[in-house]
């Protein structure tokens, strides 16, 4: 039995004692920390399980969800306890009084929510002390528990970890490699043997997320991506000021994601914001994978079909990259496929409404962008499912489609401050507008289907079209033959217009449109489709052949499989192109081949998202040192992404190549400015030369300099 199986099952006596000594715990970290003495990594650790897994485990109890599987009831612990968190903090911000002036601070955070869950605990014990445990959760057959196996997984974060420490201190991708080779051996060592024991596969896709996650979110020691500055900047001012202002007018700002959830994990666990959104976020998104993987084991489908179509969706580039960049969705999918846990769980209609209720809000007010997109896809699935399929669900109805839509426009309406009345004219093209912003409009990558005079680019776009190709073998296969399978109306239906989606973004790739985070999305619930598909692209060609089809057949087809998906594994992230030695695309395996290129389109790539430690401290300086009233000139990454962030300075002046610089301001000039003379902007996607520019080679105005940064004053 596990330890969380044993918290869980504890009698009622035995839970509260565990939950005051985890506050204990806390609070006494803290105060040693303020008697400057402070325990290495006892303040983080204490705050991370406090925040992360106390408040869901009292809500857990207190709702009795015991009928829910051991998966089931870690992920719904956490979505509670991230909504407990991200609603105190809501609460405690709009309540607070002359008694409270600095609501979302480490004293007062640490006060109320100590404060709020020992009340919890103690109303559970006044309930349920005279009563005996009778539901209990079984986690299942845990023999083996230090198994070579269970230890060869338990090897593979610290290939990460560490070779994300040798990149970014000594310069070597050699155990980052090694890394990549491990995971892309875990598919192909459990379809070629048995290693590999089927109990495992779970936490072999926590591992394998969390590591992928990890070997980017570590391989530098500041923010890499677009989004996540303008993330940090509204988490930041949120601990500048100690309280949220929401009428700051920003979809950003809007989310409690973002200006709740990482100030509270800063502040209680005394982590600098950077590495609340690169250790903390990651880890919670890497229940994401682990949810499509039971969401496809309650659908019925192979243990092995679940894994690989989970190892494929992992595979995809924007898991890796772009979604580390945007906290928002990682917090907002979690809540997604919650929904879905919720819906296909064996709880009772009541606790599973109230349950869809609260994890529903939790998704609206973490990500606009998908909670929009999933208001638009919801009715059209249903459709499918009651006029197509002729089926019916009694959570997948139009009452739950109302909440959602009816809960998105509350939030919308307190955030706006305006009418019910403008509400309802403005929602939609609210909805538009923020689907159009965050789907459509980014240009931080390309889809990986577009064109590429690159090898590796031609090969990555054969692999992408063929798993695109399998996913609609696949849907088909499932739609043709759904007697065989046992994939539930709610999540066919929801996949369906997802396929759709698909479909048009294999159209769009070609014309511009950029909507890789579509295809992400589309993943969560097309993954299984994939691997269906190849299983039965596979067994047509044996037809063609007149090769009879058997269980051998099956197995020799999941082994085929693998290896497309470790193939595709290499080259999304990066090792295939180290390999051959053809466009890099990976910011940590491809970083030391980059650097140590004179190709400025590779220099552009690096570092149009990524900051070195000199122009994070010469931002700090200039922010610290300047006139208020002065201008700042720099290029696009500089002044939309560093100066938000570590800068705190936002919408200061883009610098092109033909700029006229006013008297009396700042230029400001970073690494890749001074060193390649490459300069981002004015647009995205747009670069220039610093010599197009003299005025910006002027030495005599020079007030600041540390080799890799120069700042002047006009």
């Amino acid at each position: 039995m596990s330890f969380i199986e044993k918290i869980i099952n504890s009698d009622v006596k035995k839970f509260i004692i565990i939950v005051f000594s985890i506050q204990f715990a806390l609070v006494g970290s803290i105060i040693l920390d303020f008697l400057n003495f402070p325990i290495p990594i006892l303040r983080q650790v204490m705050g991370f399980i406090f925040l992360t897994f106390v408040p869901g485990l009292i809500i857990y109890r207190i709702f009795k969800l015991q009928k829910l599987s051991f998966f089931e009831s870690v992920a719904c612990i956490i979505g509670l306890s991230l909504l407990f968190v991200m609603f105190s903090g809501f609460f405690i911000n709009e309540f607070h009084s002359s008694i409270l002036p600095n609501p979302i601070s480490s004293i007062s955070l640490t006060l109320i929510l100590c404060a709020i869950v020992s009340i919890l605990s103690l109303l559970y014990y006044m309930s349920d002390k005279d009563k005996n445990t009778s539901d209990v959760l079984h986690l299942g057959n845990t023999e083996d528990s230090l198994s070579l196996s269970l230890l060869f997984l338990c090897t593979i974060p610290f290939f990460s970890i560490f070779g994300s420490y040798l990149i970014n201190f000594f310069h070597t991708n050699v155990l980052m490699i090694l890394f990549v080779i491990l995971i892309c051996g875990v598919p192909i060592l459990i379809t070629f043997t048995d290693l590999l024991p089927k109990r495992l596969y779970p936490f072999a896709i926590f591992i394998i997320s969390i590591s992928i996650l990890y070997h980017n979110s570590l391989s530098s020691t500041f923010l890499d991506g677009w989004d996540i500055h303008d993330e940090y900047y509204f988490s930041n001012l949120v601990m500048m000021h100690s309280l949220w202002d929401f009428t700051i007018p920003s979809n950003i700002n809007a989310m409690l994601s973002i200006v709740m959830l990482a100030p509270i994990y800063s502040e209680i666990c005394n982590l600098e914001l950077t590495y609340v959104f690169k250790i903390i976020y990651p880890f919670l998104f890497s229940i994401v994978p682990v949810g499509i993987y039971h969401i496809s084991q309650k659908q019925g489908i192979n243990d092995k079909i679940s894994f690989l179509s989970v190892f494929y969706f992992i595979s995809i580039y924007t898991f890796y990259t772009e979604m580390l960049a945007l906290a928002r969705q990682q917090i907002a999918e979690l809540f997604l496929v919650l929904i879905f846990i919720i819906m296909l769980s064996n709880l009772d209609l009541f606790k599973k409404r109230v349950l869809l209720v609260l994890f529903t809000f939790g998704l609206i007010t973490s990500h606009y962008g998908l909670s929009y997109l999933t208001i638009l896809f919801m009715p059209v699935g249903y459709l499918f499912m009651i006029y197509v399929l002729k089926a019916k669900s009694d959570t997948y109805t139009i009452n739950f489609m109302l909440i959602f839509f009816v809960s998105a426009s509350i939030w919308y309406l307190y955030l706006s401050g305006g009418s019910l009345f403008e509400t309802i004219v403005n929602i939609f093209s609210h909805i538009y507008a923020t689907i159009m912003m965050e789907f459509f409009a980014t240009k931080s990558v390309e889809l990986a289907t577009s064109n590429s005079p690159f090898l590796s680019g031609q090969i990555l776009k054969i692999l992408y079209l063929l798993s695109q190709f399998f996913v609609i073998i696949g849907f088909v296969r499932v739609f043709v033959k759904s007697k065989y399978f046992r994939i539930s109306s709610e999540y066919f239906s929801f996949s369906f217009i997802l396929l759709l989606v698909l479909i048009t973004s294999f159209f769009t790739s070609f014309t511009g449109m950029n909507i890789h985070r579509l295809y992400h999305i589309t993943s969560i619930f097309l993954a299984v489709f994939c691997v269906i598909g190849g299983i039965t692209f596979i067994h047509l060609i044996y037809n063609a052949l007149n090769k009879k089809w058997s269980e051998e057949s099956f197995k020799h087809s999941l082994r085929i499989l693998s290896v497309f998906f470790a193939m595709f594994m290499i080259f999304n992230i990066g090792l295939g192109q180290e390999i051959i030695h053809d466009n890099p695309t990976s910011v940590s395996i491809n970083r030391e081949w980059i650097q140590n290129s004179d190709n400025l389109e590779y220099q552009y790539f690096l570092y149009k998202m990524h900051f070195p430690i000199q122009d994070v401290f010469s931002i700090k300086w200039l922010s610290k040192n300047r006139n208020l009233q002065t201008k700042i000139y720099a290029d696009l990454s500089s002044t939309d992404l560093l100066f938000s962030s570590y800068g705190m300075i936002p919408n200061e002046t883009r610098l092109s190549n033909n700029t006229k610089v006013e008297q009396g301001s700042y230029i400001y000039l970073r690494y890749p400015n001074v060193h390649y003379g490459l300069m981002f902007g004015p647009k995205q996607g747009m670069k220039w030369n610093i010599v197009d520019n003299p005025i910006l080679l002027d030495q005599k105005n020079l007030i600041y300099s540390n080799q890799d940064n120069f700042i002047y004053k006009y």
